[in-house]
């Protein structure tokens, strides 16, 4: 199967983004009011982890569209990197949370 006829929905790829949108949201909410300490290395992670889903959409629209290959690349390596922030970055936002 060439990539091109791959059974994928660009819809995924803005639900992922709405989320980690949505996601940064929270963890807003949680500092503002003070179930967890601010924490600007928290924040700054999760806007990267949103840009690069942001990016990934973007890219996928552009697959979508033009039916470049090389975008498919682009999205898997930003895919895994945003699997591996995000699991590092909500280990630490756990951790922030007291212990009951």
């Amino acid at each position: 199967m060439q990539l091109k006829e791959a059974p994928w929905d660009p819809r995924a790829f803005h639900v992922l983004w709405n989320h980690k949108n949505i996601m940064l949201l929270r963890l807003s909410y949680l500092a503002e009011n003070d179930y967890i300490a601010p924490s600007n290395d928290l924040k700054n992670k999760y806007v990267e982890i949103e840009k690069q889903s942001l990016v990934s959409r973007n890219l996928f629209l552009r697959y979508f569209i033009e039916g470049r290959n090389d975008s498919i690349i682009r999205i898997m390596e930003k895919l895994r990197f945003i699997e591996q922030e995000e699991r590092e970055t909500l280990e630490k936002l756990l951790q922030r949370f007291p212990k009951f």
